[in-house]
């Protein structure tokens, strides 16, 4: 009988002992999730991310006669200085049309000749919002097919209010170089945006989405391990990048946070 209760004993024992190793175990998992990060008062410049069209720049030719001779059609690349056409004026004299840029020609129609040179330029669209926090001589990164191309903004215009793109507006970059590029070729442009002062910042990862919106969990839970629930606070997230994001919310100053990974992020969740 006294065999059967020790017996009983040292089971109960190593049960309670490999609950404590499991305990310790899983506690040292669950600080090596997570790590901490504070809510600081900071600077900010947004990279707004759009895409962008290689264009160039139109040049019309005009004459006024009778044409003799077509050196060049729709579609041909020319020199500058190429004859496009040869024709007759009012005096019944034979005329040359020359182009004073090289280019393509885009239009020959009535009297007029268009070409479209290889000065090439970016054209991209972006929304109201981003236009105003765009600065001209703003240097940007064109990116299309494998290479990186540095522009810089050289106009920004709104289209007229009653265009259907009123919400939007347009800004023409200049290409420091065009080598490689082909006209109407797409690209992704990154813009950096106006840098705004004295904004709370917070690192990316910290911030937990879930369905009505931006949450930060507060330092204080890995201590109190209460239900993780009661130390979620919510923020609002204004505008934010790959690293940091700009948040407002209420007593978020100064604020210590967890960053916790992927896998207990869903643990906590269930």
């Amino acid at each position: 009988m006294k065999k059967k209760h020790l017996i009983i004993i040292i089971a109960a024992a190593l049960i309670i002992i490999v609950m404590l190793v499991l305990r310790t175990i899983g506690n040292t998992l669950m600080m090596d999730s997570i790590s901490f990060t504070e809510v600081s008062l900071d600077s900010f410049q947004q990279q707004y991310k759009t895409t962008a069209t290689v264009k160039g720049h139109l040049h019309s030719y005009y004459y006024n006669g009778i044409v003799t001779e077509c050196c060049f059609t729709v579609g041909d690349w020319l020199e500058a200085d190429s004859v496009i056409l040869k024709y007759l004026d009012g005096e019944n004299r034979e005329c040359e049309l020359k182009s004073e840029t090289a280019g393509i020609i885009r239009e020959l129609s009535g009297n007029c000749v268009t070409v479209e040179d290889s000065d090439y330029y970016l054209l991209a669209k972006v929304p109201l919002d981003r236009f105003f926090l765009i600065n001209e001589q703003t240097v940007c990164l064109f990116s299309s097919s494998s290479s990186s191309f540095r522009a810089t903004v050289t106009a920004k215009s709104r289209y007229r209010q009653q265009d259907a793109s009123r919400n939007t507006a347009a800004i023409i970059l200049q290409l420091e170089s065009s080598e490689g590029l082909l006209l109407n070729q797409k690209g992704n442009l990154t813009i950096p945006l106006r840098t705004v002062n004295d904004v709370w910042t917070v690192r990316r990862e910290a911030l937990l989405e879930r369905n009505d919106g931006y949450y930060l969990l507060k330092a204080d839970w890995v201590n109190r391990k209460d239900h993780w629930e009661k130390y979620l606070i919510k923020v609002k997230v204004e505008m934010a990048d790959d690293q940091r994001a700009v948040i407002s919310g209420i007593e978020i100053e100064n604020l210590k946070v967890c960053i916790i990974d992927d896998l207990l992020k869903e643990l906590i969740d269930d």
